[in-house]
C-alpha cells in the first residue's frame, strides 16, 4: 500500500509554514515566490518532456490515444484542456482518439 505521507506533495512547504498568517499581499508574495520555482523544474525536466512528447505524438500516429485522467481540482482542469482541445478548431477538434475521466464521473 503506497503511503501517502511519504509522499513530497502530501507534506507542507517548509517556505510556506506561515502563509495563513499573513497580510493579503504577504499571502500573495509568497504564491509567487513558490510560482517562480515552476519555470525552473521544467526547464530542468526538459529532455524527458520531449522524450514524452515524442512518444505520445508516435503513439497518437500508430492509432494510439489521449486520455485525461484526474482527480478533485486537478481532474477538473483536466476535463476543462480536453474540452478545450476537442472542440472549436484545437488539434484534437476532428480525432477520436481523445478521452476524459475524472473520479467519480463518467467519461466525456
Amino acid at each position: 500500500m503506497l503511503d501517502l505521507e511519504q509522499l513530497l506533495t502530501e507534506t507542507r512547504n517548509p517556505d510556506t509554514l506561515d502563509i495563513d498568517v499573513l497580510p493579503t499581499d504577504g499571502i500573495l508574495l509568497e504564491i509567487n515566490r513558490e510560482d517562480l520555482k515552476v519555470a525552473e523544474a521544467v526547464r530542468q525536466a526538459l529532455a524527458q518532456i520531449s522524450s514524452a512528447v515524442d512518444r505520445i505524438v508516435d503513439a497518437l500516429r500508430a492509432g494510439g490515444r489521449l486520455i485525461y485522467l484526474g482527480a478533485g481540482n486537478t481532474g477538473c482542469f483536466r476535463v476543462l484542456a480536453y474540452v478545450r482541445y476537442t472542440t472549436g478548431h484545437g488539434p484534437g477538434s476532428h480525432c477520436g482518439w481523445n478521452w476524459s475521466r475524472i473520479q467519480g464521473g463518467g467519461g466525456i
